[in-house]
């Protein structure tokens, strides 16, 4: 196990309880300390879903180049950043858990407490499954 390894850098895949816009997105991370590795958006084409990586130090301007080739060239229209990934320290876990835009705080992916640092990455998102709630839920209530 690696001594160095400080409890400020937990692997930590955020899933949004919805999506955000990039001032809402980069207010989060300001806002927790998070060490952005990725974002991840979401754009839709009629019922088609289409995501889309981002590095962490994306700025404003390519998001609005990519929402323009979308629907000048897809049709697609630009949804919001659905989920990241990225370290995180443990003090701010709790304020990341219970901040509204946050569906989960998933750490499972940091192995380093499980003494498997080899195998350390991060939990897969749940931003499709949560889609798709969304969906059943809205289409019962119809």
């Amino acid at each position: 196990m690696n001594q160095n390894k400080k409890v400020e850098d937990i692997n930590t895949t955020i899933t949004f309880s919805r999506p955000l816009e990039f001032k809402e997105l980069k207010e989060f991370v300001k806002k927790h300390k998070v060490n952005p590795q990725q974002f991840v958006a979401r754009a839709v084409k009629g019922d088609e879903r289409i995501t889309l990586a981002f590095k962490p130090h994306v700025e404003e301007k390519h998001v609005s180049m990519v929402k323009k080739q979308l629907k000048e060239e897809y049709n697609a229209e630009f949804v919001g950043f659905i989920d990241m990934y990225g370290f995180v320290s443990h003090e701010d876990l709790t304020a990341i858990e219970n901040d509204q835009v946050t569906f989960l705080a998933d750490t499972t992916g940091d192995k380093y407490f499980l003494k498997h640092e080899k195998d350390n990455g991060f939990a897969h998102a749940l931003s499709w499954l949560l889609e798709d709630v969304k969906k059943k839920k809205e289409e019962n209530n119809k």
